[in-house]
């Protein structure tokens, strides 16, 4: 089988809809609220290897404009995946991202919108942008009803926020992600306003960040953009598609331990260790320098080869995680 077209990953984890939320009595939601914030998590990081995937297989130096538009969409998501984590902290949860069944195995079916095209570890191009990546940056597709998919889950949320708060208590001693994640501050949630304004804030998309995508989307030729400076790596790789002990396992296998420390450090991030968020911001400076021998191997594994190597692929999920599984993530422990 060739690995740019793996079988597409139905989600096994049991996810709420729209409808599922709005037919709650305020007791049950109230009590299923940690579970279903923790499924806004998955959504929320579900977005970032993708993006990564798109952003690192731009070449050095090309594709400027729109190599800087994928790392505001990659510090988006992660400012989303704050706020989620800080409304299950507010409520008594406990967010988590670094256990086993948290990332999809892609090539998957997105989270919270099961009928979207699949998500997969591809290279740029305007059509991944367009029918795949857009979508679900904006949180919905041309013409879908603004209350349905992600968006219309999040509206949900507030709604029973709203109906509920009563019955939840707002824990004001736990540390909150507040100082790390990119963009404006992030306000402590510290009760229903403070929580309704995070919710509004998730159930809406970053404007000026979807046009500016948006532009590069509209044509299969857009201009500014070089198709010859993207790397053409081959999608969904996996570490099993590269004999054990060869180089190119070798470096996957490294990218992909990065990738779960960067997990790791997140979740020590939301378990109240400041610093951690730090440095999860710093693996994400470790992994472009990890991909780009993946892009280019040569100058790796044979430099001053003078034939070019073809690039490996970038694959997120370890040979450790468990297979089959449409959620897996690594397991590392944060440093310092």
């Amino acid at each position: 089988m060739s690995v740019s077209h793996r079988p597409l990953r139905q989600a096994t984890a049991q996810q709420a809809g729209v409808r599922d939320i709005q037919s709650l009595p305020g007791a049950e939601f109230a009590d299923r609220l940690p579970s279903l914030l923790q499924q806004a998590l998955r959504r929320e990081h579900s977005l970032i290897p993708p993006l990564l995937a798109a952003w690192l297989s731009l070449k050095p130096a090309a594709n400027r404009a729109l190599s800087i538009l994928l790392e505001e969409a990659i510090a988006s998501q992660m400012r989303r995946m704050a706020l989620a984590a800080n409304l299950q902290i507010a409520i008594g949860g406990q967010p988590r991202v670094a256990l086993p069944g948290f990332a999809p195995a892609y090539p998957s079916s997105p989270p919270l919108a099961p009928e979207a095209p699949a998500m997969g570890i591809e290279p740029f191009s305007p059509r991944l942008l367009r029918d795949v990546l857009l979508p679900q940056i904006a949180l919905s597709r041309d013409g879908e009803n603004r209350h349905a998919g992600a968006a219309g889950f999040y509206l949900s949320l507030r709604e029973g926020f709203q109906q509920c708060h009563k019955q939840l208590n707002f824990d004001a001693r736990r540390s909150q992600a507040l100082d790390y994640p990119p963009g404006p501050p992030i306000a402590a949630i510290r009760g229903l306003d403070n929580a309704l304004a995070a919710l509004n804030e998730l159930a809406s998309h970053h404007a000026p960040l979807c046009d500016g995508l948006a532009a590069f989307a509209a044509s299969d030729s857009p201009p500014g953009f070089d198709p010859d400076s993207v790397w053409p790596m081959p999608a969904n790789v996996r570490l099993d598609d590269y004999p054990p002990g060869s180089p190119e396992q070798a470096l996957l296998a490294r990218f992909s331990a990065c990738y779960a420390d960067f997990l790791s450090h997140l979740d020590a991030a939301f378990s109240g260790r400041v610093q951690a968020m730090a440095h999860a911001l710093d693996l994400l400076f470790d992994l472009r320098l990890l991909a780009a021998g993946l892009m280019n191997p040569a100058i790796v594994i044979a430099p001053g080869h003078p034939q070019p190597l073809p690039p490996i692929g970038l694959c997120f999920a370890g040979a450790a995680d468990p297979a089959g599984d449409s959620f897996h993530s690594g397991s590392h422990a944060p440093s310092g």
